[in-house]
């Protein structure tokens, strides 16, 4: 185990600046266009590549930042409130190649990790499967994807996964898939190769009303080459990466949302003037109508109303540092693995912090939308309603909330 401590904050400062370099200058400015154009962001990814910033948790050695859990979801919430589907695109990538970090091989993290770092590689994720709904991601759920031996050597894969983040773009996509002869079903995780590599195809359509920019349209695999030095190992904890870090970047989505639809909503109140009439008595007895100037800021139920939005940020927040914060003490070295009880800590803090912050980013757009009023609506002047469809998608990406909900109920009674 390694302690909370892992990155210098000089280097987590200077870190932080580079991105604040990227975000003021790329992708703060083209989170309208890529909302409205659908289309992966694939400036935002380069200007990131370019700062160094695609391997935050890739090891030093191979390139990478060497980063904590504190700094993954620092990063992943200023992204958030600069262009929510660039943030979400960032937590799939760096989900996707964890188990490299912490249960590559050798030969696996020489070969993927140093062009990742580079920016080079993009990773998606592919978990959600046609026909399985929400099951895909149940305990012991059987994938439909199929190796089978391949004449030549190594497998094939027969796989039709509906949904996959950034497919447009991703060189590699992590999957789950079971071997045609294990009549158990027992899940084998893999790196598959993404689209025009090899016999991969993409369809269906990917339109949106919220993360529209995750270009997250299906990849049909048919026969699909898989070497053998591609396919992890049976048993290993994989979860123990791909769980925690998936749902604190989710978290770290969520809260970000919420942070820009609160700072947004104050920044218009704040400056939006009005100009009331009211009748005024004058010397000698005389009514006369005046105009009154003032700011929407003044009245008690926008004051009211913000710092409610506030301090649902502010307690979202500190939920899910407290879960950066476990989750960097319990860090395993690489070929370790967590200890049981302690895992399981981490996985009701992440379940309590995955509905937590969905349900705080919901309401707070909601809550600004209704404080800011009309012009909330209006695409191309406040972000709001940007903020709000992103915001939505957290109802229906899964594990979804109604099934976290179920789970940590029967964490929390004592039923598994």
């Amino acid at each position: 185990m390694t302690n909370a401590n892992t990155l210098a904050e000089a280097d987590r400062a200077a870190i932080l600046e580079r991105l604040r370099v990227v975000i003021a200058e790329q992708i703060a400015p083209n989170a309208r266009r890529y909302d409205e154009s659908g289309e992966f962001p694939a400036d935002n990814f380069a200007a990131l590549g370019r700062a160094g910033l695609m391997g935050l948790y890739i090891p030093t050695a191979y390139g990478g930042l060497g980063g904590d859990h504190r700094l993954y979801s620092e990063v992943i919430r200023r992204l958030a409130k600069a262009c929510a589907s660039t943030a979400m695109l960032s937590v799939m990538h760096n989900t996707q190649y964890s188990p490299l970090v912490f249960h590559g091989t050798q030969r696996q993290r020489e070969f993927f990790l140093p062009p990742t770092a580079r920016g080079e590689w993009f990773f998606a994720n592919a978990a959600t499967e046609a026909m399985s709904g929400d099951s895909t991601y149940a305990p012991g759920a059987v994938p439909h994807s199929v190796l089978r031996p391949n004449p030549s050597g190594g497998f094939l894969l027969d796989a039709q996964k509906n949904i996959v983040s950034g497919s447009s773009h991703a060189r590699w996509v992590f999957l789950a898939c079971r071997e045609e002869s294990d009549s158990k079903g027992a899940k084998r995780a893999i790196f598959a190769p993404g689209l025009g590599h090899g016999a991969v195809k993409a369809f269906g359509e990917w339109n949106t009303i919220g993360m529209r920019a995750t270009s997250s349209t299906g990849l049909d695999y048919r026969g699909c080459e898989i070497p053998d030095w591609h396919i992890f190992e049976p048993d290993l904890p994989l979860g123990q990466s791909l769980l925690p870090i998936g749902i604190l970047g989710f978290c770290s989505v969520w809260i970000g949302i919420a942070a820009a639809a609160c700072e947004a909503t104050i920044a218009h109140v704040a400056g939006r003037s009005i100009e009331l009439i009211q009748s005024e008595r004058r010397a000698g007895g005389e009514s006369a109508l005046v105009p009154v100037h003032s700011t929407v800021a003044r009245f008690e139920s926008v004051q009211r109303q913000v710092s409610e939005m506030r301090v649902r940020v502010d307690a979202a927040s500190a939920l899910v540092d407290d879960l950066a914060q476990a989750m960097d003490r319990s860090r395993p070295q690489p070929g370790e693995s967590i200890p049981t009880d302690v895992f399981e800590r981490i996985v009701d803090r992440c379940l309590s912090s995955r509905v937590g912050t969905s349900e705080t980013a919901i309401d707070v757009c909601r809550v600004g939308m209704r404080v800011c009023g009309a012009r909330a609506l209006q695409r191309g002047g406040l972000p709001l309603e940007r903020l709000m469809r992103d915001a939505l998608t957290a109802q229906v990406m899964g594990p979804t909330e109604d099934a976290l909900k179920v789970r940590y109920g029967r964490r929390l009674l004592g039923l598994e």
